[in-house]
């Protein structure tokens, strides 16, 4: 069974994932994380990552959240060298 991806977002000063099965990168401008519901990335300023259990995929993200938008549904992973060159 699949994991459920799901979203909640407090006062645009924290948010809490679940279905979070890669961080790709994470500083204190932008986050890109791969979710069970595809490639997420979340801009702001500030961010920090307050936790993450990657036995669960929970994870808690900090600072002033400007704007979160999806990419590829299908993409819930980075890909790999092999797949670029043969994309």
């Amino acid at each position: 069974m699949d994991k459920i991806h799901s979203l909640v977002l407090s006062d645009r000063r924290q948010m809490s994932l679940s279905g979070v099965s890669h961080v790709e990168k994470i500083d204190d401008r932008q986050a890109v994380i791969y979710t069970a519901a595809g490639m997420m990335t979340v801009r702001g300023r500030q961010l920090k990552p307050c936790g993450l259990n990657t036995e669960t995929g929970d994870m808690t993200i900090e600072g002033e959240i400007d704007s979160i938008s999806y990419g590829d549904r299908e993409r819930k992973a980075p890909i790999g060298i092999i797949g670029r060159i043969f994309r």
